[in-house]
């Protein structure tokens, strides 16, 4: 009975370390508890939480089959074990694990966000719009599944509903970075950062990050910063951001509001790296940034590309815009191009980096 109350007490002081994303110590803690208790299903979960989140798939795949060796019906084991899978490329393996996590906890979120986004990226998209309408019968949120299911059918709207945005980012928020640029080779916010040094020098700027995520553009930018703003939809990701300690003020607030309602004249540069993905229409946010950017600010951000149309919901979910419409909107609300190149957005993503300048001033 003392050893049982030793390693709950064990568990409780790891526990404290995860919750605080205290990785390392957290790791070695759980690591004691398995070696005093080698079936402590938690402490398998929760590590191989820590390894998946690292990008040690392999370790986290061994530790989350010990876990269903324990507890067969845990489904979020089944979900995280699917999600190790699939960044290995096992993809039937995954298809089957978010299925059994389905079965098991037929309430939870995530497999059935996992599963559907798994089908469109093997080109399944009817098998996703089953598993999409699937969760909607079974209460699960209309406006992330909808817009889900709209894009695997090919139907459109202007924009993806924040709780879609929200939902995707905070599910991924402690994991973004590892799996952003480690896995997808992401360095849109580096090259963004270098165009600007092209163009400002050693000019300390006055800059507002627009879904900002866990703040890699403030990263890039750190030895050109007078001040930063960041703004998210998601909390998980504003989290993230405030951690790194650069940004002087985060907002949780959709980005085109945010824009509408800032200060006018107020920064020397907006960025938004890899966010129009999430809207397609963007004529009121190129109107918000060109209000409230000063005489000669630049505007910097990044977009997937489309051709015969504006812009486009594709079937992964994401919006794309055209060239021939990001030059329009660029026209008609006092802006002109700097510098355009086509760029690999992420792995397997093509489209293109902007920066463009409003008013007459140079910067």
């Amino acid at each position: 009975m003392a050893e049982t109350a030793e390693i709950d007490a064990l568990y409780r002081v790891a526990l404290g370390h995860y919750d605080r994303d205290e990785a390392e110590r957290a790791a070695a803690i759980f690591g004691e508890v398995l070696r005093r208790a080698p079936g402590h299903v938690e402490a398998l979960f929760k590590l191989g939480n820590l390894h998946k989140d690292a990008g040690r798939f392999d370790d986290a795949i061994r530790l989350y089959t010990r876990v269903l060796e324990c507890k067969p019906d845990y489904a979020e084991a089944h979900n995280n074990l699917g999600a190790a899978y699939q960044a290995k490329g096992a993809l039937d393996r995954a298809e089957a694990c978010y299925r059994a996590a389905i079965a098991s906890k037929h309430l939870l979120v995530q497999p059935r966000l996992n599963l559907g986004r798994l089908l469109q990226d093997l080109g399944r998209n009817a098998d996703a719009a089953t598993a999409y309408r699937s969760a909607m019968d079974n209460g699960h949120e209309i406006d992330v599944f909808g817009h889900l299911l709209a894009a695997a059918e090919g139907n459109s709207h202007s924009r993806a509903p924040d709780a879609y945005v929200r939902e995707t980012f905070n599910t991924f928020a402690s994991s973004f970075d590892e799996w952003l640029v480690n896995e997808l080779d992401y360095h849109v916010p580096t090259r963004i950062a270098a165009l600007i040094r092209e163009r400002t020098g050693a000019r300390m700027l006055d800059v507002l990050d627009l879904g900002c995520g866990t703040g890699l553009c403030g990263v890039a930018l750190k030895d050109n910063l007078q001040s930063i703003t960041g703004v998210d939809l998601a909390p998980k990701m504003l989290d993230e951001s405030r951690k790194r300690g650069l940004y002087d003020r985060l907002e949780l607030a959709e980005i085109g509001a945010f824009v509408g309602g800032s200060p006018e004249s107020a920064f020397d540069l907006v960025l938004a790296a890899d966010v129009f993905i999430y809207s397609g229409d963007i004529g009121a946010i190129y109107e918000g940034v060109a209000r409230c950017l000063r005489d000669g600010g630049l505007f910097a951000f990044s977009v997937e590309s489309c051709t015969g149309e504006d812009w486009k919901l594709l079937r992964a979910g994401r919006y794309a815009q055209s060239n021939d419409y990001l030059r329009r909107l660029a026209a008609s609300h006092g802006f002109r191009i700097l510098h355009t190149e086509p760029s690999v957005i992420r792995k397997g993503i093509h489209g293109e980096i902007l920066l463009l300048q409003h008013g007459a001033e140079a910067c």
